[in-house]
């Protein structure tokens, strides 16, 4: 656990955790409120803190990095000028923007973004570290799925169709993050040897749980692809069919505790009806695609108009010029709302990144050990 003796390591985790706990608000979507809750995402004041803290966490973790390395841990060339290359669009887009200061603060939780790449890279090693860092993660998901089982026991009484939030800003973004960290708690309940992979076990079914509370459908359609490539790369890769108990169990552990929240009995008699009629609703289903489609042509419109950008966060103020949408915060797609907001050529950079990230990452990964 040499790792735990390590600054610039604690910084790291420490940055995780704060991040995804409590600056999943963005700063335009601040709400009122005090105490315990606007401190975990609640005030503009508050959030701009929080955000504040978590820069501060990763960057110092970074410099500490810096300044004890003769030789710091640094990506390889092409890596770093494309990841220079991205930056560098960003912050010209939001300084070009008509919207400079909520663009200058999208564009800082990039950079922050960055700051924790490197930091990892300095920081984890190779052995025991990224198993810890990939523990932190699972914890810190855990901690919002459940405020997002304790958010939804508070309202299915009264409104059994509630989708949870979980301390981020929709419920949409809720499911981005917990598909992000289902995989991470999956692979740490099939290759840790000890009693942890239970852990991981219970972790990865709180989080299926929330998951499927946030009633997201990309976020349904996005865990079963996830879910099949988990098993078709596992068997393939590695073969170790005798670990899939901690797996199985964490997927049953999912489905059983949502199927509890949503069906079963209630205390009030107010609301009655199914928990999932929002998935069983054609209509909505078709309505949401459609609305989506013109969302994505939009992002498309916009970015033609500007090819250099309308700076990052700013497509809640420009979503409604080209007449195909009205105002709308996101564009629901991740890729094109960068193209529209940070310019194509960030798109390019950013693909770029993912490129020179998959070509070094992934002809190396069968050489590691299996944990």
């Amino acid at each position: 656990m040499k790792h735990l003796k390590r600054p610039e390591f604690l910084l790291l985790c420490l940055g995780i955790t704060w991040a995804i706990v409590t600056c999943g608000q963005p700063l335009t979507d601040a709400q009122p409120g005090g105490g315990l809750s606007a401190m975990l995402g609640g005030s503009l004041e508050t959030i701009r803190i929080n955000r504040a803290l978590a820069a501060l966490l990763i960057f110092g973790g970074f410099a500490w990095h810096l300044l004890q390395q003769n030789s710091p841990v640094l990506p390889k060339p092409k890596m770093q000028i494309a990841l220079a290359a991205l930056g560098g669009l960003l912050i010209f887009s939001a300084l070009l923007s008509p919207y400079l200061s909520q663009s200058l603060d999208g564009t800082a939780s990039w950079l922050v973004a960055f700051g924790a790449m490197l930091l990892a890279l300095g920081a984890v090693g190779r052995k025991e570290g990224p198993q810890i860092a990939l523990g932190v993660f699972c914890a810190a998901g855990t901690v919002c799925a459940l405020k997002g089982v304790m958010e939804y026991l508070e309202r299915r009484d009264v409104e059994p169709t509630f989708r949870i939030f979980a301390g981020w800003s929709n419920p949409n973004a809720a499911a981005g993050l917990f598909l992000l960290i289902i995989p991470i708690a999956l692979s740490l309940a099939w290759t840790r040897e000890d009693w942890s992979k239970w852990l991981a076990s219970v972790s990865g079914g709180l989080l299926t749980c929330a998951l499927l509370l946030t009633q997201s459908k990309g976020g349904y359609l996005a865990l079963g692809v996830g879910l099949a490539v988990f098993v078709l790369l596992t068997l393939l890769w590695k073969g170790s069919i005798k670990r899939s108990a901690p797996v199985a169990a964490s997927l049953l552990i999912g489905a059983l505790l949502f199927a509890g929240l949503v069906y079963g009995p209630r205390s009030s008699s107010q609301a009655s009806g199914p928990g999932l009629a929002r998935l069983t609703s054609g209509g909505e289903v078709e309505q949401s695609a459609g609305f989506r489609t013109l969302l994505w042509k939009t992002t498309f419109q916009l970015a033609k108009e500007r090819p250099q950008g309308w700076g990052t966060g700013a497509f809640r103020f420009v979503s409604g010029k080209p007449g195909l949408v009205t105002q709308t915060v996101t564009p629901h797609q991740n890729y094109l709302g960068l193209a529209a907001e940070g310019g194509v050529l960030s798109l390019l950079a950013f693909a770029a990144c993912a490129f020179f990230w998959f070509i070094r990452v992934l002809p190396g990964a069968k050489a590691l050990t299996e944990p």
